[in-house]
């Protein structure tokens, strides 16, 4: 008796074999259109940000390539070409493919290495390595080797291959401070 009721109030079409054939059909051909066109879209986005990731690699590289020249070993001269290096091209580098904060990190790097270089020639030593009782020349020691661990983390972080601790290293123990000496 229900049924009865419902069917006279609400009259539903019966759909036959032909019209459902015809409506899945059409949903596969949209589907397959729409998909034609959004995958030439997706692989071109790819393709750039892939780009744009080996760009980011080449340049962390080229920045630490000039960032392994150990400033207490170098002479003041040699701090400043080091400093002119790294304010040339790693950090236009970093402003394009990093972050800023970055950039002003490897700025802040050749900064000390151009106050290092003015406090050695101040002191009248031919080196870093000949004033290292000097507390002025440890400070600044001190915030390269900072500023060295910041930008390595930076650059770790930014490319996804932080996958340690960033204290020790997972198969040997020792911590980044020893990696860093013998970098």
């Amino acid at each position: 008796m229900l049924s009865r009721f419902w069917s006279t109030y609400w009259k539903t079409p019966h759909m036959d074999a032909p019209t459902a054939a015809l409506i899945g059909a059409s949903v596969g051909v949209i589907g397959t259109l729409a998909g034609a066109l959004i995958n030439p879209h997706t692989a071109a986005r790819h393709a750039r940000n892939m780009k744009i990731i080996d760009l980011r690699k080449d340049a962390y590289l080229e920045c630490m390539k000039v960032l392994q020249k150990v400033p207490p070993l170098i002479r003041p001269h040699e701090m400043r070409t080091l400093a002119r290096e790294i304010e040339a091209v790693p950090v236009a580098q970093m402003r394009l493919f990093a972050d800023d904060v970055t950039a002003e990190w490897l700025g802040e790097l050749a900064d000390i290495l151009n106050r290092a270089a003015d406090r050695i020639e101040e002191l009248g030593k031919k080196s870093a390595s000949d004033c290292m009782d000097d507390k002025q020349i440890k400070l600044l020691i001190s915030e390269w080797e900072e500023g060295i661990t910041r930008f390595l983390r930076a650059a770790r972080s930014d490319l996804g291959i932080e996958t340690f601790s960033p204290e020790r290293t997972p198969k040997s123990g020792r911590t980044r401070d020893t990696l860093r000496a013998n970098w």
